[in-house]
């Protein structure tokens, strides 16, 4: 049912978003490849981010990441999901406050069962002079995240950007809590040609248990000739360590990134630094947007 009612408040959106003064966003259509301990692994990837000017200081922001994937000799369907809705209003000076509604959810057909959440958050911040610092605080019954980012960008040329999230997860058997920190950078080096790179990193707290992400891409726009899409190639590996194992998969992205509305994107939303750059609202869901 969960699933169910954030499909249809994305699907609800679209006539408000026909409706808008302005919109801004973009979607990138994704396929991976990657190794680990000798088995291969595949899936396809859809992201989508859209913000829309409702005007009266209103913007109302969706997302929605979609991954199917699967590991050779591994039985079952990797499949993961993040659906959200935000609701901001302009404060004046730069300043905003919102709130925000965020479904997810991450698992393995025939190995282990869907872990779902539905969290309502409040969120803040502030933005001046290329700029842009944001906070924000989220809760369900299984989860409780806290979290901030910021972003700096000078004349479209360049961006920089990181943030740290902290979540409380319940397993049944008490809290667990989980850190991610991330940090991403993206340069237009020609008006067609840019580069991108990330780094992200979660650990759980108490089991010496962490994962790091690290992912190095380019990305080349067609121009208005073809809507200001762009095509895109990052070489990632994550590093897993559970506190007694360690392990990693190398893998390759490509992408297909079609702008929404204004402006362009040089940062594909399958890339480690997509998903640094374009945060949720929990360690979970972001830790899994850096690895895949």
């Amino acid at each position: 049912m969960k699933k169910i009612a954030a499909v249809l408040m994305v699907t609800a959106l679209m006539p408000v978003v026909a409706m808008a003064e302005t919109a801004s966003g973009a979607l990138t259509l994704g396929y991976e490849s990657g190794k680990a301990a000798g088995a291969r692994a595949h899936a396809f990837t859809f992201d989508g981010i859209v913000g829309v000017s409702l005007g009266n200081n209103l913007t109302l922001n969706a997302r929605a990441n979609l991954l199917r994937g699967k590991i050779n000799g591994m039985p079952g369907r990797l499949d993961a999901r993040l659906l959200g809705l935000g609701l901001g209003y302009s404060l004046g000076n730069g300043g905003w406050v919102g709130a925000s509604l965020e479904n997810g959810g991450v698992g393995i057909s025939g190995v282990f069962g869907t872990l779902d959440y539905t969290q309502l958050g409040i969120e803040g911040g502030f933005a001046a002079g290329g700029a842009d610092v944001a906070g924000f605080y989220a809760n369900s019954r299984e989860v409780d995240s806290i979290g901030f980012s910021a972003k700096f960008s000078q004349n479209a040329r360049y961006q920089i950007g990181g943030g740290a999230i902290h979540s409380s997860i319940d397993t049944g058997a008490g809290k667990q809590g989980a850190n991610y920190l991330g940090v991403a950078g993206v340069m237009n080096v020609t008006n067609s040609l840019s580069v991108f790179g990330g780094v992200a990193h979660t650990t759980v707290n108490g089991t010496g248990a962490n994962l790091t992400s690290l992912g190095l891409g380019a990305s080349y726009g067609f121009g208005e000739s073809l809507g200001g899409s762009s095509v895109s190639l990052e070489l990632g590996r994550t590093n897993v360590d559970d506190g007694t194992n360690r392990g990693n998969m190398n893998v390759v992205r490509l992408g297909l990134t079609i702008p929404l509305g204004r402006g362009s994107a040089a940062v594909p939303q399958n890339s480690v630094a997509g998903a640094v750059l374009n945060p949720t609202k929990n360690a979970i869901s972001q830790t899994v947007l850096s690895a895949f």
